[in-house]
């Protein structure tokens, strides 16, 4: 288990009871990389790295509680406690900001926390554009509707509680004007805003909202 965490250097310190910590921190790259890395991680524990991938300590018997709705039982000790700590970090800002990268005996390999992919904010904004000129009027748009309302869903995780509320008011009250008018009706379950989401998840606006993300 790697613990790659912008606060390395202190939480190495903090540590130095329960882990093995490096008299000079190491670089892991080129020829060390290799032979380094597989020695290190021989030992019980987590090797602790910063973002520029220098070691501060290994065998790491990380700290933290257990988080509701995360871990489960059928995963083992090394994987559970990835979970605790990195999850706890998100409360403890001194832990910094930091990820771990499980590798199991199976060779399954995790990422902690497993993060979604950025977008632009504008993204949402024209769905919900598109949902409500699609329900506007005498008739709903069924076509227009569900191409919004399920690209919505499927993107749920970006939402704000405002929005989440909103979607299902609108569904509901759109759900009956279907089956009146189509004689039936396809829902997405409720929308619920996701404690993880903040606003690191969203591009910077270009002046005219809808630039390319960048390629970095």
């Amino acid at each position: 288990m790697i613990v790659i965490s912008s606060a390395a250097a202190e939480e190495a310190t903090r540590f130095e009871e329960q882990s093995t910590v490096l008299q000079e921190p190491v670089r892991l790259t080129g020829e060390l990389l290799n032979e380094t890395l597989l020695m290190l991680t021989s030992i019980d524990g987590a090797l602790l790295v910063d973002p520029t991938g220098t070691c501060y300590s290994a065998g790491v018997i990380l700290d933290g509680f257990a988080i509701k709705g995360k871990g489960t039982s059928a995963r083992g000790a090394r994987y559970n406690s990835a979970i605790r700590y990195i999850y706890g970090a998100l409360t403890d800002h001194s832990k910094g900001e930091c990820l771990a990268v499980v590798v199991s005996k199976d060779g399954t390999i995790n990422l902690i926390r497993e993060l979604h992919k950025r977008i632009y904010r504008s993204e949402i904004t024209e769905q919900f554009e598109r949902l409500r000129t699609a329900i506007t009027g005498e008739s709903v748009n069924p076509k227009e509707y569900y191409k919004a309302i399920f690209w919505l869903s499927d993107h749920r995780f970006y939402l704000s509680p405002d929005e989440c509320g909103q979607l299902n008011q609108l569904k509901e009250t759109t759900r009956v004007r279907l089956i009146e008018q189509e004689g039936g009706a396809t829902t997405p379950a409720d929308f619920k805003p996701d404690d993880e989401m903040n606003d690191t998840y969203f591009y910077d606006e270009n002046d005219d909202g809808k630039g390319k993300p960048p390629t970095d």
